[in-house]
């Protein structure tokens, strides 16, 4: 059976709030590899669940620039400053 537009939507809210915490993570300290990973795989189902969206019936079910849909690029951080900035990665 599909997934409800309501199931849909708190799957989408959670994984935008996933990506503003590793945005500002990668803000201060930066991400590892990992995380970078994992930020980019969330991407991907955020654009699969627009994509659900955008075609239901319901027009509520998205509001307009909710996203972006590119993934975040690499960061460059030498990794003397990562260490240093990122202890519990080092």
């Amino acid at each position: 059976m599909e997934d409800s537009v309501e199931e849909l939507r708190a799957e989408f809210v959670y994984l935008l709030r996933k990506q503003v915490e590793a945005r500002e993570l990668d803000a201060y300290v930066g991400l590892t590899d990992a995380e970078r990973s994992e930020y980019n795989k969330r991407q991907e189902r955020i654009h699969d669940l627009d994509t659900k969206m955008s075609g239901s019936s319901d027009p509520g079910a998205l509001a307009d620039g909710q996203h972006s849909s590119e993934p975040l690029p690499p960061k460059q951080v030498s990794q003397e400053n990562a260490a240093r900035a990122n202890p519990r990665h080092s």
